[in-house]
């Protein structure tokens, strides 16, 4: 909240400043007394109070709707990343799983060959 305030403090102060600056200039033009000068200083602070006392609500609302967005952008993104590394893990088991049946298959052939070879050698001896 530390954070929001001054933000809410130099967006309201700065243009205000500005604001001061140039009815001060204007004021030193048509050259009045010390006592108007002084008088048109504390019109011009309360008119600067007034505008941040109204500004501030609808600044703080603004700022807190900026950080629920870039929450939910990365609370999306954070699913969306986890989603494909889930993904990707599956893909991996699937492609383990197949790589796993072709050694099967293979392990399958070899001892399908061999039980082949050894029928074959034990009915030529006994020929």
């Amino acid at each position: 909240m530390k954070v929001t305030l001054f933000r809410i403090l130099i967006i309201i102060t700065l243009p205000a400043l500005y604001f001061s600056i140039l009815h001060l200039l204007f004021l030193l033009k048509l050259r009045i007394t010390e006592q108007q000068f002084s008088i048109s200083i504390y019109a011009t602070s309360l008119i600067t109070a007034f505008v941040a006392y109204f500004l501030a609500p609808h600044i703080v609302k603004k700022l807190e709707e900026r950080k629920a967005k870039a929450a939910e952008t990365k609370a999306a993104k954070k699913a969306e990343e986890e989603a494909k590394k889930e993904e990707q893990k599956k893909e991996a088991e699937e492609k383990k799983e197949a790589e796993e049946k072709k050694e099967e298959e293979k392990k399958k052939e070899e001892q399908k060959e061999k039980e082949a070879f050894a029928d074959k050698y034990i009915r030529g001896k006994k020929k």
